[in-house]
């Protein structure tokens, strides 16, 4: 019989608990088990039977229970996608073990807890995905030590406590979502360093303080969202640098003084939205032009 490594059964319609017959074919190095309604807990033998696989994908299912402890002996393991299933028990600190991993996705699920600092471990991670899963406490410093990471999607759980300028540290990070949660203190000026940022969102939390004049070195964002916080002072002139800037989105804030002038300089805005604040002046007559509608 020929030997199967590459398995994907994925946007069918399997409805069963984990299929057994996968768990034979121990030479299996590539799985893709995603977009169908499987049920039930994840094998516990899986790392025994399959213990070769590099790419491991099961989400979109319906698998229950906790992240099996066996998982952390997938070693040789660098996709671990198994995100948008109803999975418990707080996010495993023996992920931290996985350190091959590139990429770990396991959001829209009901894991709940803190982030455990040892994530700060996987040096080879690219993209880091926990959305939407009810994560409370603060954001561990270690996330910084990442230097790999390009995408970190930590939106819409319950986090707290201020944004630790140690984020600036992973200094590859082209897309950073906190929105949605219950962020405070204020923007760090750290963040102006991440120069390859193109998408940072931080909108619906309840940071404060002026946003940072080192906002203007991020030359490669895109989208910037910081609406519905509490940010206080002017809307820096260094946002004229940011010359990639298609989205500026700060509405509901308390916001002040005029608009300024070097907005005009963003050529490629498309959306700003200024709505709900305190600002005041007048509207500068060429702002209509500079929108690249």
């Amino acid at each position: 019989m020929p030997t199967v490594t590459f398995m994907s059964l994925s946007l069918n319609s399997l409805n069963s608990s984990f299929p057994e017959f996968i768990l034979k074919n121990g030479n299996i190095t590539f799985l893709d088990l995603s977009e169908n309604t499987l049920f039930g807990s994840l094998p516990e033998s899986l790392p025994e039977k399959l213990p070769n696989l590099r790419y491991l994908n099961l989400s979109a299912n319906g698998f229950s229970g906790r992240i099996p402890p066996s998982f952390g002996k997938l070693t040789k393991l660098k996709y671990l996608r198994i995100a948008a299933n109803k999975l418990i028990g707080g996010v495993p600190e023996f992920l931290g073990s996985m350190t091959q991993l590139r990429i770990l996705e396991i959001g829209e699920n009901q894991l709940g807890g803190p982030i455990p600092p040892v994530l700060g471990r996987l040096q080879m991670l690219q993209r880091l995905d926990i959305k939407c899963v009810g994560l409370v406490s603060s954001l561990p410093p270690e996330l910084g030590d990442l230097s790999n990471l390009s995408f970190l999607d930590l939106c819409m759980n319950q986090l707290s406590g201020s944004l630790p300028p140690e984020l600036a540290k992973a200094r590859k990070q082209n897309f950073l979502y906190l929105f949605g949660n219950n962020l405070t203190g204020s923007i760090p000026v750290e963040l102006g360093q991440l120069e390859n940022l193109k998408e940072m969102d931080l909108s619906l939390n309840s940071l404060t303080g002026p946003i940072p004049t080192s906002i203007g070195n991020l030359k490669q964002l895109t989208r910037l969202a910081l609406f519905f916080n509490r940010l206080t002072g002017k809307i820096p002139p260094e946002v004229g640098n940011m010359t990639a800037l298609q989205i500026l989105d700060v509405n509901t804030n308390h916001l002040g003084g005029e608009l300024v002038a070097t907005i005009l300089a963003l050529r490629k805005l498309q959306y700003l939205d200024v709505f709900d604040n305190n600002m005041s002046g007048t509207i500068p007559p060429d702002l209509g032009n500079c929108l690249a509608l």
